[in-house]
């Protein structure tokens, strides 16, 4: 037997049970009469009976009606006295008490025999409480049916008001902001508001006007007591508001938080999701990100970037700067507006430090590869230039000199061994060599990580509050 059939008979059983009860509730005590009556009849009926002519029926009913009531024990007695025969009806719930009254019956004057068709109150006795409770019940029911009713017509009433109050709200924000969050919420406060108005009406048209007021002043307490223990749900909840209403950054764009850098991938009102170069999706609480310091590199396509080159001491800081500027001219992607800039960065004893600035689309291209391709063709160009760029410097310490004279003998060697084609910084072949083809500038990952990011699922469930 599965666990349905189960609850079916028990259901069953205890309905069956319910319904003998209340039969029994109804019908026992008109039963216990009859039985009473009969049994009665059959006892007390005597054989022979010589009814006294000397007390009048009336007297004789009015004398124990009297004695009855001045006692007060058996206020449910009804006594009624035919031809010197005294009828009982009635409940007592005492059989002290019955034996009370017969006996006083038996000692008056006039009393030819008693029929007894006093209730039965035992049965009455065990179900008394439960007879009184329902009663109770019926009783409260039917005086409250009217409240109830206009509770409940109130609460839909005050629920149909709060279903366009917040629809009507909810369109007056968007006829002025487009922000879907801001409207949602200001709906659902207004349709808050209204709720909580309705069930103080309907309360206090209850009859409950203290409990009305109890759940008004509760609401606070009860709202403070949520808002300490969701302080991070809360806080999340009106960054995200903050983030959509000011649009920080859109769905798409390439940003900086502090320190993770990615793509924006999307935002719901617990945190805001970034996929970084690597592809990897991290999701940042949006209180955090109102604090944080943002970089938002896709407002502004324009990025500038630089590299450093060394060059010989010796060499001519102006030529340098002129062989730098006309090679970055060949690299695809480097903007001439604003135009590249070649500064000294540092000097040492026998090297310049040389910087390259300049600008491109961050957009369109990758900030690697475009610098990668400028290096290649400031190298070509100073190369092509006669410009030495920086040796390694080593120091070398010797304790002979018969192995410095040496050492110095086989340096210079290889260095005419060198020179003897000719000196390359004077060598027309190389002046004249056709300048090689700048490498092409990668594009921008941007593009690549945008398609990676509208394909991956969402980090978290809810829904996603930024424009695209």
């Amino acid at each position: 037997m599965n666990a349905h059939n189960f609850r079916q008979k028990s259901l069953t059983i205890t309905l069956t049970f319910f319904v003998a009860l209340m039969l029994i509730f109804v019908f026992s005590p008109a039963i216990a009469q009859t039985e009473k009556a009969a049994e009665g009849t059959g006892q007390n009926l005597p054989k022979s009976v010589e009814a006294p002519k000397s007390v009048d029926d009336r007297d004789l009913e009015l004398r124990l009606q009297r004695i009855f009531e001045t006692s007060g024990w058996v206020p449910e007695l009804k006594v009624e006295v035919r031809e010197g025969l005294v009828f009982l009806s009635g409940r007592i719930h005492s059989e002290a008490k019955k034996t009370w009254v017969l006996k006083i019956i038996e000692q008056t004057k006039g009393v030819v025999a008693v029929i007894d068709n006093i209730e039965d109150s035992r049965s009455r006795a065990v179900l008394s409480p439960v007879q009184e409770e329902v009663g109770s019940i019926i009783d409260k029911a039917e005086r409250m049916t009217p409240y109830v009713l206009s509770a409940l017509i109130i609460l839909v009433l005050f629920g149909f008001l709060s279903y366009y109050g917040a629809r009507l709200s909810r369109r007056i924000v968007d006829t002025k902001t487009r922000n879907v969050l801001l409207s949602s919420s200001v709906g659902n406060v207004v349709a808050l508001v209204i709720i909580v108005l309705g069930l103080y009406f309907a309360l206090r048209s209850s009859g409950l006007s203290t409990l009305a007021v109890t759940v008004l002043g509760g609401s606070s307490f009860v709202g403070i007591g949520i808002g300490l223990a969701m302080k991070s749900v809360f806080e999340n909840y009106s960054a995200s508001l903050m983030i959509s209403m000011r649009e920080i950054f859109r769905q798409g764009e390439w940003v900086r938080i502090d320190d993770v850098e990615g793509i924006v991938h999307s935002v719901t009102t617990r945190g805001t999701s970034l996929m970084d170069f690597d592809g990897t999706v991290i999701t940042i609480p949006n209180s955090k990100v109102t604090d944080a310091t943002i970089r938002n590199y896709t407002r502004n396509p324009a990025m500038r970037t630089d590299f450093v080159v060394g060059v010989d001491i010796g060499n001519s800081i102006e030529a340098v700067r002129k062989a730098a500027l006309e090679a970055l001219k060949g690299v695809e992607g480097v903007q001439q507006e604003p135009a590249p800039m070649v500064l000294v960065a540092d000097l040492a004893p026998t090297t310049i430090k040389i910087r390259v600035y300049f600008w491109f689309n961050a957009v369109k291209h990758g900030r690697a590869g475009i610098r990668s391709a400028a290096i290649q063709c400031v190298l070509r160009g100073l190369k092509d230039a006669g410009i030495e760029l920086e040796a390694d410097s080593r120091e070398i310490t010797f304790k002979n000199p018969l192995a410095l004279g040496r050492a110095h003998t086989i340096d210079e060697k290889a260095q005419a061994n060198d020179r003897a084609p000719g000196d390359r910084r004077n060598s027309p072949s190389v002046s004249a060599q056709a300048p090689a083809e700048a490498p092409p500038a990668t594009p921008s990952e941007i593009g690549n990580i945008k398609k990676q990011a509208a394909a991956t699922a969402p980090p978290e469930k809810g829904e996603n509050i930024l424009e695209t």
